[in-house]
């Protein structure tokens, strides 16, 4: 019996260890309310593997990324959070705004020639937004997706694993 429990805790400890989006502040406790939230993604600090701005480095593709990085966050968390749902951007009837201040983009090479996957690192806030309360923060390190040939579906990857991490967070 000393065993189990003594594995069992450790099981819990690797995962809280291995979390990547921790929270830093607040509570996770408005992921159990039937409310919906609003996603703003703020790319406008972020940098490319530190070297140059995001912006500058994704060119004509910009925007486009942004709009996929917000739909990959967005379908990562609904599939995954019971109660909690992010909705349209402009949602007048929203409970929550969640911001990800998104901080630096990296890409690494992994799972054979050409496939690459690409990490983010960032913060996340909640604010309550009939109050303007900041309801929880938390920190992104180095969230990745699954490795693929394709930019633009490392990216939606990448996004789709925060989400789904940001429905998870304790």
């Amino acid at each position: 019996m000393k065993k189990v429990f003594l594995i069992v805790c450790l099981s819990v400890l690797c995962v809280a260890l291995s979390a990547k989006v921790k929270i830093t502040s607040g509570s996770a406790a408005f992921l159990k309310e039937e409310a919906t939230a609003v996603l703003v993604m703020d790319y406008s600090e972020a940098t490319w593997e530190d070297d140059q701005s995001y912006q500058s480095w994704c060119g004509e593709d910009y925007e486009q990324r942004v709009e996929l990085s917000y739909s990959s966050v967005a379908l990562g968390f609904n599939k995954n959070s019971d109660n909690l749902k992010i909705r349209q951007q402009d949602s007048a009837t929203a409970r929550y705004r969640i911001t990800i201040k998104v901080e630096t983009m990296e890409q690494k090479m992994g799972g054979g020639w050409g496939r690459f996957y690409t990490m983010c690192t960032g913060t996340l806030t909640v604010v309550d937004i009939s109050t303007g309360a900041v309801v929880c923060t938390a920190q992104i390190k180095r969230e990745d997706g699954d490795t693929d040939y394709v930019p633009n579906d490392r990216l939606a990857k990448c996004f789709f694993h925060v989400g789904k991490a940001m429905a998870r967070m304790r």
